[in-house]
Formats: structure tokens, sequence, C-alpha cells
């Protein structure tokens, strides 16, 4: 128990620096929140991990069923725990997500984990949770929610979606 209760505030403390590290110099206050996504694909999302590169500890991610027939995407429900988001966004902080999909799922071909870096768009004070959108095409968008939960309108011409590439080193192990 006693480690249980220390690996989350590790995992809180770290990504906490990992998002500090990643733009924001001064030590302000943070919001902690639940990591969670939505799946816009066909494929499965077997996990995913946010953090900064170079840094062995991540905030991890939910497996993501594909969209079922008829629906835009998947996802949303439970989140795993945890993130910290600082409380006043600053330009220029970047993030690292990688994710493992399942696209051949014959149950012999391994599932393959792809990388992207993308900057994080900007949030007020009020933060409600922190999403990762999988797009189609090896594509993502992250989003730091509101208290209101309002997810952002998603289209082409959205300067935060970035495009992922295999990730070499994970899909080498």
């Amino acid at each position: 128990m006693i480690v249980s209760i220390w690996k989350h505030f590790a995992a809180v403390f770290v990504v906490g620096l990992l998002l500090t590290l990643a733009g924001c110099s001064d030590a302000d206050e943070s919001n902690p929140s639940d990591v969670s996504g939505y799946n816009y694909t066909d494929y499965y999302i077997a996990g995913f991990r946010i953090g900064n590169e170079g840094q062995d500890l991540w905030a991890g991610g939910p497996n993501i069923f594909p969209k079922r027939y008829g629906e835009s995407r998947s996802g949303g429900g439970g989140g795993m725990c945890c993130i910290s988001i600082p409380s006043k966004w600053r330009s220029g902080m970047k993030l690292v997500v990688k994710w493992k999909v399942d696209k051949i799922q014959d149950g012999k071909t391994p599932s393959k984990w792809y990388t992207a870096t993308t900057e994080v768009p900007p949030y007020g004070p009020r933060t409600a949770g922190f999403l990762v959108h999988f797009l189609p095409g090896d594509r993502i968008r992250i989003q730091i929610r509101d208290e209101k939960g309002v997810l952002p309108k998603i289209d082409d011409q959205d300067p935060y979606i970035v495009q992922g590439v295999l990730d070499r080193e994970l899909n080498k192990k």
C-alpha cells in the first residue's frame, strides 16, 4: 500500500516536473489531472505515454478501442492517473506522445509504436483533464480541457495536429 502511494506521488511529481522543463521556468501552481484519449481510427490503441524527450519517466494513458461503425470516435472514458498541468500556459511548451497501435489484428503481428512531438495548445487557468486525440493517418492532437469539458473542433487546418512516425527504439524491443 505504501509503495503504491509512493509510486502515485512520484508519477504526479515527475510529470509535473516534465511539463515544467517543457516550458515553464518559474515555480507556479499546477493542476493534477487524469490522462485519457479519443480514438478516431479503426485501429486499437494499446496504450500511450506522454513525457519529455530524453526523460525516462512518463505519464500513461489507457488502451482505447477502435471507433465503432457510424461513430466519429471511441474512448474518453476512464482515464489513468496522473499528469500535473502548470496553471499558466506558456508559449513553446512541448511534449512527446508515444502510442502503440494494433493495425493488423491477426493475433500474430505485433503492434507498432509511434511517436510525435507536439506543442501544448493554449489553455486557461481552470483545467479539467488531459486528452490525446488519435486521428487517422497516424496523427495526434493533445488537449488540456477546461472545466466545461468542451472538445476542440478538429479539422485538417488545426495547427496543433502533428504527424506521428514509427518509433525505431521502441519497435526494436
